[in-house]
């Protein structure tokens, strides 16, 4: 039986996971607002990899809730491996 409520994981991720910031082509010092240039470091999911695993989810989600298709509703079952090692599905209990 699949969950109704599904959690994407990221363990990998960090905030420029989600917005690639660490990659502006501008000559200017960003360290006072990055903070922390180890963010940007590789052992962080890279944007190349997270934005089409979200979009997929995020799509999957859309289609099955919004218009009633579940053909992608297998991307969303918590035991399955889409997206491993850099997304792990979990299932929530309300």
């Amino acid at each position: 039986h699949q969950p109704d409520s599904v959690r994407a994981h990221f363990p990998s991720g960090a905030h420029f996971t989600f917005s690639n910031m660490c990659n502006l082509p501008i000559d200017v010092d960003l360290g006072p607002l990055l903070g922390d240039r180890r963010i940007c470091e590789p052992e962080h999911t890279p944007p190349e990899v997270a934005q089409p695993l979200i979009n997929a989810l995020g799509r999957a989600f859309l289609e099955w809730h919004v218009r009633g298709d579940d053909g992608l509703r297998d991307l969303l079952w918590p035991d399955r491996a889409f997206g491993a090692p850099h997304v792990e599905l979990s299932a929530v209990t309300p």
